[in-house]
């Protein structure tokens, strides 16, 4: 049986995820595709305890709620530094003995290798079959991956999670474990070879900001010049300054690479928001129902300066302080310092999508946020669609598909996401293709520039690196 590929691209977000599964050997050539859970693409990421188990993607009647965990992943950061840096705003219930943030996060993605994993048989049902070859990335905020004793616990996570799924099997849609039953798992899993090669650390997690650049480069939209790329999430915000940069081809400009001049990460995102919202807002808020509804509950409380005040003190500032870093590289260049005057900026994030939040981030920091600058709009990838939920292969399906009778079934139903979903999607998209296109970020102020396609490492083998 020929062997099919398939890369998963997880963006572990603070509230929701996002999946992206790429399907190398798609009849109609790579296509990557948004994976959804009850007609939503952005999965919760919280944990429920009730009844002595740990559910996801379960509604538990409040009688029967022991805890829910919010924030996971920001509160597995905090454990990593022991809880010398903040990273998670809102309550925090205690965990119970012997499970930490980390082990929830384990579970939460091992779940999301679980839905992966079922979204590709079923793509395999319905397009022809093949063996099931699977890999897949984890995004993590930049700051993270650049302290080593975070990024090293995150890479635990992602290769934890993934040799669950490899010994364990997949997890069903509806997960409940036992307490004790985690606690057994992740004793007898928890994997400690960790590797320390900046490649293959990247086989399994990358930098968010990393990821979320990829579609900005690939973009037939985007021309050369000069970009800040701000991306806004539920607990950090990432700021890049990079210029894209091309050459003369047969009379047509061609772009060759990404050359970075700056990046910055705060901690402080939409979580920081709905905190304010929740402490000067109508009586009784709480910051996790607040999300998707801030403009309205901003307008009716007249809370626009107070929110205005926090994105420039906050969300804005890891701006101005890349803006701090670029300037160093380009004060002696005339042509650069000109060229930087009017640069274009990208944003990604659910964040970007607020408007009390939108409107004071295109600011130039070089004037003190008093210049507006353009905001550079991306069309959404061709090859990026939805799997409608529905369309997945039954039982039945798959069973007819082995008898070579699937044609009456017909194909998945795509459908094509929207341009206001693209902030969302833009990093577990990144995720999904396994290439190295983009070079690895480490330290803000020695960003490398991006290698040009010849000198690019080949395709990896997902065998090699992911049948562990």
């Amino acid at each position: 049986m020929l062997e099919r590929r398939f890369h998963l691209g997880i963006d572990y977000g603070t509230s929701t995820s996002k999946l992206v599964l790429r399907d190398y050997g798609a009849p109609e050539g790579d296509r990557a595709f948004i994976l959804s859970i009850s007609n939503e693409f952005r999965i919760p990421s919280g944990v429920t305890f009730a009844n002595d188990h740990f559910m996801l993607s379960q509604t538990v009647p409040d009688r029967a709620h022991q805890a829910r965990f919010e924030s996971v992943k920001m509160r597995a950061a905090e454990e990593a530094v022991m809880g010398t840096q903040r990273f998670h705003y809102g309550p925090k219930p205690r965990f119970l003995e012997g499970i930490k943030a980390r082990d929830l996060s384990i579970l939460t993605v091992w779940w999301l290798i679980s839905l992966g994993h079922r979204a590709a048989l079923d793509r395999l049902a319905v397009t022809g079959g093949g063996g099931l070859v699977m890999g897949m990335t984890m995004g993590i905020p930049m700051s993270f991956y650049e302290d080593v004793r975070i990024r090293d616990s995150f890479l635990q996570i992602a290769r934890t999670a993934w040799r669950l799924y490899r010994r364990e099997g997949a997890l069903p849609d509806l997960v409940a474990i036992h307490a004790d039953e985690l606690r057994a798992l992740i004793s007898n899993h928890l994997d400690n070879d960790l590797p320390t090669s900046p490649d293959d650390i990247r086989d399994w997690i990358r930098s968010e900001t990393e990821a979320g650049m990829w579609w900005a480069f690939q973009s037939p939209s985007v021309s050369d010049g000069p970009f800040a790329q701000i991306d806004v999430g539920a607990g950090t915000t990432n700021v890049s300054l990079f210029r894209v940069f091309a050459s003369v081809f047969n009379g047509r400009r061609v772009k060759e690479g990404l050359a970075f001049f700056a990046s910055r990460s705060e901690p402080a995102g939409m979580d920081a928001v709905d905190d304010l919202i929740s402490r000067r807002g109508p009586a009784g808020a709480v910051p996790l129902r607040l999300q998707g509804s801030e403009d309205s509950v901003i307008r009716q409380n007249g809370l626009e300066i107070a929110v205005a005040a926090l994105v420039r003190d906050s969300i804005w500032e890891a701006y101005r302080k890349a803006w701090i870093h670029c300037f160093w590289r380009i004060e002696q260049s005339p042509a650069e310092r000109i060229a930087w005057s009017n640069h274009k900026v990208i944003l990604v994030g659910g964040g970007t999508l607020i408007s009390s939040v939108q409107r004071y981030l295109p600011l130039h920091p070089s004037d003190n946020g008093h210049t507006l600058l353009e905001v550079q709009h991306l069309e959404v990838p061709s090859d990026l669609f939805f799997l409608v939920p529905g369309t997945q292969a039954s039982f039945l399906k798959r069973a007819l598909a082995r008898l070579g009778s699937m044609s009456q079934f017909g194909r998945h139903q795509l459908q094509r996401p929207m341009p206001t979903d693209l902030p969302f999607l833009a990093v577990a998209y990144g995720l999904s293709n396994i290439g190295v296109a983009i070079p690895e970020i480490v330290i803000p102020t020695k960003l490398p520039a991006m290698r040009p396609p010849a000198q690019r490492r080949e395709r990896l083998s997902h065998e090699d690196i992911y049948a562990r």
